[in-house]
Formats: structure tokens, C-alpha cells, sequence
């Protein structure tokens, strides 16, 4: 398979998404590592290659112009390069390295190849290893002048220790070569980095083995003779890929949980201390909703960009479901622990859709480097959630390289926290089976009894070859769902069938256009009419708990309901706020009966991931014994203006949006909608006295109105 979304050039370079894999190759393809070299991308990748009906291991480099144009490839037969930095660039010339494949456990040498920047090969070079070392190779930096590998290396099964050899690589001369190691059975050693005096430090994971119950993760400096310099504890934890030095005497590592406090929520922290000291400046909690995602970040890489905020990328875990799907990010955050930014990058699934498994391929990104324009190129790989359910000339795992700019966007792709690498400047809904609303009903029978009516997709079905979710309604006969039985959702937009019109009507368009057009019929009095739905802003939406989400704020113009424009709110991928459609019309189309949005359910009613509009249990049933069920009555006040025809409402903020209805006397509906600004104009409706009904958080509130002429 290839892929290549190419779509903006700036200063020569193009943000690009390319997927791609080697020819002839099957399975797995994967970029480990990533330089910059005089304006070319430089990638050293891993790859199973078939021989003699068996996989073997197999490495690689390409490089490739800022058009994402591959320009030269070399495959390097049975190097295995596993883990961290493999590749580093020294006086001109580039040099990877790795162990063979199937070179056995014990005494493994490493082997560190020369290449020119046309990826010619020069020359190889050996570091040995003790007949009864089991070697993990972990990876190799350099300062220009000399190079470090770094390595954990295993006596046996109980003792581990942390090992760095300096090279002089031009020489194919080991400088020194040390062993390190605490008071502890097993040491290991991951993320070398250049401190700012010059010196070495990397992360040691230590423990004294399962039972023993002793473990931790220090940071270990030694200087440029390899002698220890200093050595301290940074907390329990079990993510400790990467250490980053900044130019301004700080270090950044990540971590899983926010560093020496109780392991609460395993989400991903990011953190900065002082070099000079040792201490803590800040630790940051990279951006998750508990309830829409649930994500949990793993950092693969860490940068200094030119400017100096620093830039990580690496995957993140979606949680918010049952896919438990995973996708590449890259997030900039500035010196003083501000996120600028924060991108997730989906790749959508290609298979047709009865057929997957997954909405997107599971992604991940293992390096990034600053382009010369400020924008930033990343790389890793994306592959399906399994190699059964694909066809058999499609590879498994691939090849990924991303190009973006400044910001983390893609020309063309929307500009979002969530990036669907499609071509679509869409924000895509994920419903899936089972996503639920819980919606709050009245009965006018009963005034004051509120319940809930659960709206739910049930299954997806074809109709006139469109595929489209089944919805049902746990009111009786599936009542509120008149031209809502069946769902389509594309690029963005959320269509329902209508049964009169035979076709799918778009009612949802979370692409935010400025207005769009949708069809009504009146089953009550007949005829319809076409109903403009107006965008008046953007903007967020507080929820009970402190989180918000982002909104539409429109107007339904000339949609059979009112006689003046209905305003409504629409919330990012979940809907409107006032029913499971738009409202559009009278009688069997639309009920009054439904006032509001409780619960958004992602997964079900069952899901830990419910979205609570409302701050009470999603399912409560309110049925009033005295008029002290209402509201009480000093929260809100009206003022009628006999003169206007206008009257003012106090104790309302315009962030509520509270619902309203106007009935006269009789109990006929003459108005509905959301309260945006603390006032309500009835200057159109003829003298006499009408019942206003405002529900707030509180409660319901009734207020006679009386209009003088």
C-alpha cells in the first residue's frame, strides 16, 4: 500500500503524511530514527525480510526531499536495530548500528556501520562483548568528535548492569568502555543525553528482581572519562525512554504518573527539573478528558525547537472505547510548562467498513526533528489491528513520515487537537454501536415530572446502499424518533432518513459552515418548507464537572416552529442540546416534550466515559409533590416592558442557554428554544397574559406574563 497526502509548500518544504513500505518485504516496517542533514530527510528504519520461508530481521536507510520523494534506499541484510538511537551523523558521514540477526544471546557483538550521505556503504566496525553477556543494545549520540553507545547488558537472568563505551569512530578506536551499577541485582540504561556542562546522563530503571520489592528510576551523569559525577532518585515508575538537556541548564523526562505521588491515574506526565539542583520546576498532566478519551501518553522523543519550547511526539492510548486504539502525537509546551499545542494524528482505516476491526490503524511516532523552516518532520509507523483481516498483497506494518508545520497542522486537514489524516478538512463524529443520549422529558399532564428517554444506535443496517446506524428510543413504540430511525454519518456531517423524502437530510454539519440548508414537513397542518440553519458563534460550553466542549451556537430560520428565529446549540461530535435532531417542524415531527440534553454515552450506558451535561445521575426522575420542586423563585426575576413588548430576565448567564417555552393559557405552544441573551421579545404577540416556563440547573421556573398595549 502507499499513501501520500501532499498539500502545502512553505519555504520549500510540504506538509506531507506518507505511508508507504519496501517492495518485496512483508509484515513489518517500522522507522526507528531520524536526522536532518543538509535540507535532506535521513531515516533509519527496521523491516522483516523473507529467507528461506522464515522472517528475519533486516535494517535500513532512506532518504527522502521535503516533498516527502524518496531518493535513495539501502537495505542492510540481518542488522537488527533495536530500541532507542540507532543512527547518529559524525563529520560528514553517518553511522548506525545494531547486532546481527540470529547472532545468538551470549557474547553478541555490536556492529556500527559507516555510510556516506549518499547512503554508500564504507566500512564496518565491531565492539565486542564478554562471552557471557547477553547485550541489549540501547543506542549511540555523539558530540561531534566522539561517540557514546549505550547499553544494558545481562550476566544472567538476576544481574544487570549499565554500560557506555566512547568511541572515536573515525579511528574505529574504543576510547573507554564502563560498567555501572547501584546497590540493586538489575540495572538498565535508556535515553543518553548530552548535559549542558558536557558530561553523559542517562535514566536507570533499577529493581532487585520480582518478590524483593525494591525498585526505582535515577538519573546517572558521568563525565567525558566515564567516571560517575551524580546519581539521584526521580520516583517509581515505569516509563523511562527518553532524557532531554536544554540549552538553559533544565532537563525534561516523562513519565506515567505524576512523579513521588500515589500512582492515581496512569495518563502521562511531562516534567522539567533543574539541572543545577536536581529539583522539580514543573510537572504537567498531557491533555486528556477522563470522560470523552481517557488517553494515556507514551514519549518517544524530545526536542529543543529553535525558539526554545520544547516538542515531544511519541503515541497515545484512546481509551474512550472498546478499540483501545492508539495513534501517533506530537505536542510543543513552553518553558515555563504551558502546552502551545497538542495534535493526535488518526489514520483512518481503508478497509470497507463491515470489515474492520478498528475506525483507525493503530500509530505511532518514534523521532522528530525541527525543519529549517520551523515546521517539524516526525517519524514511525502505523499498521492494521491485525494481519488476518486485510487482503494478502496489503503489508501489515508501514512505513510512517509526517511533515507538518509550526502549529502540528497538515494543510487541508483540520486544524485541531484530533487530526484525521484523510484529505477532509472534517471533524468526523466516532459514534459506534451501542453510543447513547440521554435526553429529559416532561409531561405536561404533570407539570414539574421530568424523566429520561435514552436514544441509542443499536446496529447499522444498508439503505438505498448508504450505510447507515439502527437508532431506537426507550420511550414506548420507539416514540421521538419521526425520521430519526436511521442515521448516516459522512465527512463530518450527520444525516437522518426521511421517510417522506425517500432519501437521507442532512441535519448536523460539525464542519462549522457559516449556514446550511434542511428540508421540513409539517405532518400536522401539511406542507413544509426548507429551514436555514445560521452559525451566530463558537464557543465553549462549561460542563458540571469543569471540563467544557467545544459548541455551536445557531439559529433555525423559518423552520415551522416559532415565528422568529430558534436558537439552539450543537456540541462538537455529539449533537444538538434540544433533541436528537434539530427541531423542524409540528406535530408528529418534532415533541415538545423533549427539553434537553442530559448524557452524552460514547461506549453505552455502561461506559465510564459518559459526558454529564447537567451535574445530577443521568437517569433521575423528578416527579414535583409542591410547588417546592420548582425553582425557587428569588433566582430568577422578569421584567416586563409594557412599552417594548421586550421583557428582561435576571439571574441568567448567557453560558446557560436556558431552555424556554411561551404557552398561552390553553397550554398552546406559541414559543420554544434557549435563552442566549437574559431577555425574550414578544413584541409580535397580541396583549393578553402567557405562562413563560425557563428550566434551569436549579429547577423550573414559571412566570405569568402579562402584555399591556
Amino acid at each position: 500500500m502507499f499513501s501520500l497526502f501532499s498539500v502545502f509548500s512553505l519555504n520549500s518544504q510540504t506538509t506531507f503524511s506518507k505511508i508507504h513500505s519496501n517492495t518485496g518485504t512483508t509484515l513489518f516496517h517500522e522507522h526507528k530514527d531520524l536526522e536532518i542533514v543538509n535540507n535532506v530527510i535521513y531515516t533509519y528504519y527496521q523491516q522483516f525480510l523473507d529467507q528461506d520461508s522464515i522472517q528475519i530481521h533486516s535494517a535500513g536507510l532512506q532518504n527522502y526531499d521535503f516533498s516527502g520523494n524518496i531518493l535513495a534506499n539501502h537495505e542492510i541484510d540481518t542488522i537488527f536495530p533495536n530500541n532507542d538511537h540507532r543512527f547518529i551523523v559524525e563529520n560528514g558521514h553517518i553511522y548506525i548500528n545494531g547486532s546481527r540477526h540470529n547472532s545468538g544471546f551470549l557474547g553478541r557483538d555490536i556492529h556500527i556501520l559507516k555510510f556516506d550521505t549518499d547512503l554508500n556503504h564504507i566500512s564496518t566496525f565491531q565492539r565486542g562483548s564478554a562471552p557471557e553477556d547477553i547485550t541489549n543494545t540501547q543506542g549511540m549520540i555523539s558530540d561531534g568528535e566522539y561517540a557514546y553507545l549505550y547499553e544494558t547488558v545481562f550476566e544472567d537472568a538476576d544481574t544487570a548492569f549499565a554500560r557506555i563505551t566512547k568511541l572515536d569512530l573515525d579511528n574505529q578506536e574504543v576510547i573507554w568502555d564502563r560498567r555501572y551499577k547501584e546497590n540493586s541485582w538489575r540495572n538498565q540504561c535508556y535515553g543518553l543525553a548530552f548535559t549542558h556542562e558536557g558530561n553523559v546522563a542517562f535514566i536507570n530503571p533499577w529493581d532487585n528482581g520480582a518478590g524483593n520489592g525494591l525498585s526505582g528510576r535515577m538519573i546517572y551523569e558521568v563525565d567525558t572519562n566515564g567516571d560517575p559525577v551524580d546519581a539521584f532518585e526521580i520516583g517509581r515508575d515505569s516509563h523511562y525512554e527518553r532524557l532531554y538537556y536544554s540549552s538553559d541548564d533544565h532537563f525534561y523526562t516523562a513519565t506515567d504518573y505524576r512523579l513521588w505521588e500515589p500512582y492515581i491515574e496512569h495518563t502521562g506526565f511531562f516534567n522539567k527539573f533543574d539541572a543545577s539542583t536536581n529539583e522539580l520546576v514543573w510537572s504537567i498532566q498531557l491533555p486528556r478528558n477522563r470522560f470523552t478519551d481517557q488517553r494515556f501518553y507514551s514519549v518517544h522523543d524530545i526536542i529543543e525547537a529553535s525558539n526554545g519550547d520544547i516538542v515531544i511526539c511519541g503515541n497515545v492510548n484512546d481509551f474512550h472505547n472498546d478499540d483501545y486504539g492508539y495513534s501517533g502525537f506530537i505536542a510543543r509546551i513552553s518553558t515555563d510548562g504551558e502546552i502551545i499545542w497538542n495534535r493526535v494524528y488518526k489514520i483512518p482505516n481503508p478497509l470497507p467498513i463491515e470489515e474492520q476491526e478498528r475506525p483507525f490503524r493503530y500509530s505511532y511516532l518514534n523521532r522528530i526533528e525541527e525543519a529549517p523552516n520551523g515546521g517539524f518532520v516526525a517519524v514511525g509507523t502505523v499498521r492494521f489491528f491485525s494481519p488476518f483481516i486485510i487482503p494478502e498483497d496489503w503489508e501489515f506494518q508501514e512505513f510512517w513520515l509526517l511533515s507538518v508545520d509550526e502549529n502540528g497542522n497538515l494543510e487541508g486537514e483540520e486544524k485541531e487537537e484530533i487530526i484525521v489524516i484523510d484529505g477532509k478538512n472534517a471533524n468526523t463524529p466516532n459514534y459506534q454501536i451501542g453510543t447513547t443520549w440521554t435526553y429529559e422529558a416532561q409531561t405536561f399532564l404533570s407539570p414539574g415530572q421530568l424523566y429520561p428517554v435514552t436514544i441509542t444506535l443499536t446496529d447499522t443496517t444498508r439503505i438505498n446502499d448508504t450505510l447507515a446506524f439502527v437508532v431506537e428510543s426507550s420511550a414506548p413504540n420507539n416514540g421521538f424518533l419521526s425520521h430519526a430511525r436511521y442515521m448516516h454519518v459522512d465527512d463530518g456531517k450527520v444525516y437522518f432518513y426521511h421517510d417522506d423524502f425517500e432519501h437521507f437530510v442532512l441535519n448536523y454539519d460539525y464542519n462549522e459552515p457559516e449556514s446550511y440548508e434542511v428540508p421540513w414537513v409539517d405532518l400536522a397542518f401539511g406542507g413544509g418548507g426548507i429551514a436555514e440553519v445560521i452559525r451566530d458563534s463558537i464557543g465553549p460550553t462549561d460542563l458540571p464537572n469543569g471540563d467544557t466542549i467545544r459548541t455551536q451556537f445557531v439559529s433555525l430560520v423559518n423552520n415551522g416552529s416559532t415565528t422568529g428565529p430558534m436558537p439552539e446549540r450543537i456540541f462538537d461530535g455529539i449533537g444538538a442540546d434540544g433533541y436528537f435532531r434539530l427541531k423542524l417542524g409540528f406535530g408528529g415531527v418534532d415533541s415538545d416534550q423533549i427539553t434537553r440534553l442530559r448524557c452524552f454515552h460514547p461506549n453505552g450506558l455502561d461506559g465510564d466515559s459518559t459526558i454529564n451535561f447537567v451535574g445530577f445521575p443521568c437517569d433521575s426522575t423528578f416527579i414535583p409533590t409542591s410547588t417546592q420542586e420548582f425553582a425557587p423563585a428569588e433566582l430568577l426575576t422578569v421584567y416586563p416592558n409594557p412599552t417594548s413588548g421586550q421583557i428582561q430576565i435576571d439571574g441568567l448567564s448567557p453560558t446557560d442557554a436556558a431552555p424556554y417555552e411561551l404557552r398561552d393559557l390553553a397550554g398552546r405552544l406559541l414559543r420554544s428554544g434557549r435563552l442566549l441573551e437574559p431577555r425574550l421579545e414578544l413584541g409580535d404577540l397580541p396583549f393578553g397574559t402567557y405562562l413563560l416556563r425557563i428550566e434551569t440547573r436549579e429547577g423550573s421556573y414559571v412566570e405569568r406574563v402579562s402584555l399591556l398595549r
